[in-house]
C-alpha cells in the first residue's frame, strides 16, 4: 500500500496487519508546534488542488468573492502542476485579488483563513495558524476531504460566497478561537 504521508502510513500500520507492506509516497506533513495562535490578519488564502477543474472553479469563486467584497484581501495559490498563465489571462486585475508567487509557508503565515477542497496543503496552512474552510463545489471531489478524521469546532464548510462572508464576519473581532 502506498500512502500519501507519514500520518497516513502510521494510521494504516495501526489498523492493517503487518503482513501488508506500507510505504510512504508523497510530501511529508509535519507538525509545527511553535505556532499556537490563529493568525489575526484577514487575508483569505485559496488553495485548489492540482485538478484543473477545481483550480478553475476556485479561481472564479475567489475572483467573484473579491469583486463582491473589495474590503477583503484574497490570495490564490495554485498547485505546482497547474499552468498559472492559463488562469491569469481569464480574469482582469483588481486590487484585492492576487495570485501567489510565494511559498506556502509565507502565504499561510500571512492569512487568517485557508479555503480548500481536496488539497493536502491545508495541513501546512493549519499548522501555520490558518482557520480551514472547506469549499464544496458540487463535484465528485467533494467526497475526498483530507481533514475527514479531524473533529473540531474550527472546521467550517461552505457552498457559497454568502456562507464564506458570514464565517469571516462572525470571526472578524475574534483573535482567539
Amino acid at each position: 500500500i502506498l500512502s500519501s504521508g507519514d500520518i497516513a502510513t502510521a494510521f494504516f500500520n495501526k489498523i492493517i496487519s503487518k503482513k501488508i507492506p506500507i510505504k510512504t509516497l508523497g510530501s511529508p506533513k509535519l507538525k509545527n508546534l511553535k505556532i499556537k495562535k490563529i493568525n489575526i490578519n484577514n487575508r483569505i488564502l485559496f488553495i485548489p488542488s492540482g485538478d484543473e477543474q477545481e483550480a478553475h472553479f476556485f479561481t472564479k469563486f475567489a475572483f467573484d468573492f473579491a469583486k463582491k467584497y473589495p474590503e477583503l484581501n484574497i490570495l490564490i495559490r495554485f498547485h505546482p502542476v497547474i499552468n498559472i498563465k492559463k488562469f491569469i489571462k481569464r480574469f482582469p486585475k483588481i486590487d484585492n485579488f492576487n495570485i501567489s508567487k510565494s511559498k506556502i509557508e509565507y502565504d499561510s503565515k500571512q492569512s487568517r483563513y485557508v479555503i480548500y477542497s481536496t488539497s493536502t496543503a491545508v495541513f501546512e496552512s493549519i499548522s501555520l495558524g490558518c482557520i480551514p474552510i472547506r469549499l464544496y463545489w458540487n463535484s465528485v471531489n467533494d467526497l475526498s476531504d483530507p481533514l475527514w478524521q479531524l473533529k473540531s469546532k474550527l472546521l467550517k464548510s461552505i457552498e457559497s460566497q454568502v456562507d464564506l462572508y458570514e464565517i469571516i464576519y462572525k470571526n472578524k473581532y475574534s483573535d482567539n478561537n
